[in-house]
């Protein structure tokens, strides 16, 4: 369903039919007051465990500082959690390749195609009373798997240009910051950027191969 959703809309047309849909009072409406207040929700119990997970950065201060602004919680760490995951997504799109590198795989997964799309014709759908029918190679499978695997070197590309942007976490940033700005009236640098901070150095405490070493030391213990 993915691919076919990239496949089937330009990027471009893609942020056209947002900005002509949604005014941008609205999106801050739904990101700051849409979501659930309730504290009983998945959603808030969610939130609170998320925002604890950086306690030992000493980021509450700014967290409270941004709620007694109008900022739910639930609003601060659907954003964190959208920066973090962006960053992720900028490191694996950027592990495909250059565009040209990302071309060439995507040929060299598609070149197989003719051939398999023979043989699914020669084997028809396998009987349902075959002894685990659905774990055989089938053709037909492999055929699907090859062209959402070539589709998602694509992706990254797609979401970059639907938002003017070359890096989703610069994007998802910018977004937080002009969120911010819309529910306060002010940017708040100094909380904003503590938060991301805060994101940045568990980002780099969990990926390190010191830190993970240190991580190991502590557990053996």
């Amino acid at each position: 369903m993915g691919a076919a959703f990239f496949e089937s809309i330009p990027p471009r047309e893609a942020n056209k039919w947002v900005e002509e849909t949604f005014s941008l009072q609205q999106l801050v409406f739904a990101m700051s007051q849409g979501l659930s207040n309730d504290p009983d929700s998945l959603l808030s119990q969610w939130s609170h465990l998320f925002l604890e997970s950086f306690n030992s950065f000493n980021i509450k201060p700014d967290i409270e500082r941004l709620v007694n602004l109008g900022i739910r919680p639930q609003t601060i760490a659907i954003a964190m959690m959208g920066i973090k995951l962006s960053r992720q997504f900028d490191g694996m799109f950027s592990q495909f390749g250059d565009k040209r590198t990302r071309q060439r795989r995507t040929r060299a997964l598609l070149a197989p195609l003719p051939v398999l799309k023979e043989l699914a014709k020669m084997m028809g759908e396998l009987p349902p009373e075959l002894r685990h029918a659905d774990k055989f190679p089938h053709p037909t499978k492999i055929i699907s798997d090859l062209n959402f695997l070539s589709s998602v070197l694509g992706w990254g590309e797609w979401i970059y240009e639907f938002l003017g942007a070359n890096s989703l976490f610069e994007a998802s940033k910018f977004a937080f910051a002009s969120l911010v700005r819309e529910v306060t009236g002010k940017f708040h640098d100094r909380e904003v950027s503590s938060l991301t901070g805060a994101l940045l150095c568990g980002f780099v405490a969990r990926t390190t191969p010191l830190a993970s070493e240190q991580r190991h030391q502590t557990n053996r213990r």
